[in-house]
């Protein structure tokens, strides 16, 4: 509660702030109280404190001030954290272990979690949430591809301050960049890999994900597809960006012609869900609910109009968006946004090291 509440004030999304200066002190401030509760300092705040950004190497370790818990695992008590790895795409960027207290809790295994910096978390809370409620939406409309439901992979993320968060280590993946190591592509490998590519894919789109590359588009080694790092939504773009679909040849290449199209069908049956008049009202008024801390809603709202292309009608809308993702892989802008972020990457493993 404390953290949403600190949260809130950073966002000033409060009309009167004035009034909430005492709290907002105290809720920022570390081991401040209130009343007779002792707000103790999160752990990940304080490792990618300036102070210890330096010093953020395999092995370091913070150890937890008063009494803190997992952020997602909320029975485990914190002792420490410590680095595992600065991850090559961007050095703000850390794997953590959490080390727990002894007790009966600590039979549980502590999910590692991913450290962030510099993105304004909020939005990543705000698009997993909408993303398990467009999961809701086809969910009732029992959309699948070849027995596997059409879905965006949900996981857990938090912002614990301004531009400060953390997200669930999803084990057993790599990047799109990696599609390789997916082979042996086994048809229940494939069958996943569409169903939640589809999924995640067109959810980006009709949000405006952008900043897309292939690091921040991940394969789990099952064949589930998710997308990661939500900086950038609903029309705000990097300088250098991809196309809307950030498709790469080697998706295409390794899933083969034949099954790229059954994944471009699976797509369009997933933006047509989305087009029915029962879930097009539920979704342009509750999505835009999610980001109203961050984006107004009138923004969100238009962007999204957009993006479902309300002006076109279902089928013209269709054959617009099959022409986009078939012509995708062949992306100027996304090879050259990959090549770039490849070069990034090696820049920042180098630093890493």
């Amino acid at each position: 509660v404390a953290q949403m509440m600190s949260l809130l004030f950073i966002s000033r999304s409060l009309r009167q702030p004035q009034v909430f200066e005492t709290i907002k002190t105290v809720l920022c401030a570390p081991n401040s109280y209130i009343g007779d509760t002792m707000m103790y300092p999160f752990p990940v705040n304080l490792l990618l404190d300036k102070a210890n950004l330096k010093k953020l190497k395999k092995g370091f370790t913070i150890e937890a001030k008063g009494k803190v818990f997992h952020p997602f695992q909320l029975k485990i008590p914190i002792k420490e954290i410590r680095v595992l790895e600065v991850l090559r795409a961007n050095p703000k960027s850390v794997l953590v272990e959490i080390i727990a207290h002894q007790g009966p809790e600590s039979k549980m295994r502590p999910m590692r979690i991913v450290a962030n910096q510099g993105n304004d978390m909020r939005q990543d809370v705000a698009s997993m949430l909408t993303f398990r409620f467009f999961n809701y939406i086809w969910r009732q409309s029992r959309l699948e591809h070849e027995g596997y439901s059409v879905r965006c992979h949900a996981f857990s993320t938090t912002a614990t301050g301004d531009g400060i968060g953390a997200r669930e280590y999803v084990e057993n993946c790599f990047p799109l960049s990696g599609i390789k190591r997916i082979h042996p592509l086994t048809n229940e490998k494939l069958g996943r890999l569409i169903a939640t590519g589809a999924g995640s894919y067109i959810a980006a789109f009709v949000l405006g994900i952008r900043d897309r590359h292939a690091d921040n588009i991940m394969i789990r080694e099952d064949g589930v597809m998710f997308h990661i790092d939500f900086g950038k939504a609903f029309g705000d773009m990097v300088v250098m960006d991809t196309s809307s679909f950030a498709i790469t040849k080697g998706f295409r290449d390794e899933t083969g012609l034949a099954n790229y199209d059954n994944f471009i069908q699976c797509c369009i049956k997933t933006f047509r869900v989305m087009r029915e008049e029962k879930n097009l009202a539920l979704i342009m008024n509750i999505a835009p609910t999610m980001f109203l801390a961050i984006h107004p809603a009138a923004k969100v709202k238009s962007f999204m109009s957009k993006a479902l292309m309300l002006e076109k009608d279902v089928e013209s809308a269709c054959r617009r968006l099959t022409q986009k993702i078939r012509n995708a892989p062949e992306s100027y802008k996304t090879y050259f946004k990959n090549a770039l972020q490849s070069l990034r990457a090696a820049h920042g493993s180098k630093r890493a090291l």
